[in-house]
């Protein structure tokens, strides 16, 4: 059912953004992340990628579902986009919809963004991956495409938290992880 959207209110706009990255630069920070829900759905993220650029940073990165991704990438990159990083919790789409709670269809549109990103951001796109009992046996697979294409693969573990009903049953361990990888 997805999650209630906080109201335009309760989120920062661009020019507190912007301030708070100045403080940041200020202070030492050379990275910024764009991050928390998806960023792509703000009107206005170039204006902002491209603010951000003008403060000289190394890299400026946003994490994202990457399903609007593509139509946003070449300007994203244009504006000053470093680095992204593209959430993905299965190469199968029927699996991919299961776990988003996504159509299937929008499978293809994260697998093109993960492509195209590859092209446009070479070694400086990250696929993340929350492992969870009905994606680990994709491991490999997902390891695979470190040779296929010039990304980065985390798997990362599922944390508990009040909202996700997690319980100790879904979880799958660093440990379990290496010990399926290495063989």
């Amino acid at each position: 059912d997805g999650v209630p959207l906080q109201p335009e209110s309760h989120l920062l706009t661009n020019d507190e953004i912007l301030q708070l990255a100045t403080w940041f630069v200020q202070q030492g920070v050379s990275k910024i992340r764009l991050t928390g829900g998806e960023p792509l759905l703000r009107k206005d993220i170039l204006e902002l990628v491209s603010s951000l650029n003008a403060l000289d940073l190394e890299q400026i990165g946003m994490t994202t579902n990457g399903i609007t991704l593509s139509k946003h990438l070449p300007d994203l990159v244009g504006a000053g986009m470093t680095h992204i990083n593209i959430s993905l919790d299965s190469l199968l789409p029927d699996k991919f919809a299961r776990l988003t709670r996504r159509p299937p269809s929008y499978h293809a549109r994260v697998m093109q963004a993960i492509e195209n990103c590859a092209k446009l951001l070479p070694h400086r796109t990250k696929i993340n991956i929350v492992i969870l009992p009905d994606n680990v046996d994709e491991l490999i697979k997902f390891c695979e495409l470190t040779r296929e294409m010039p990304v980065d693969v985390r798997f990362i573990e599922y944390m508990p938290f009040n909202e996700n009903q997690w319980q100790a049953e879904g979880f799958v361990s660093y440990e379990r992880m290496q010990k399926q990888i290495n063989g």
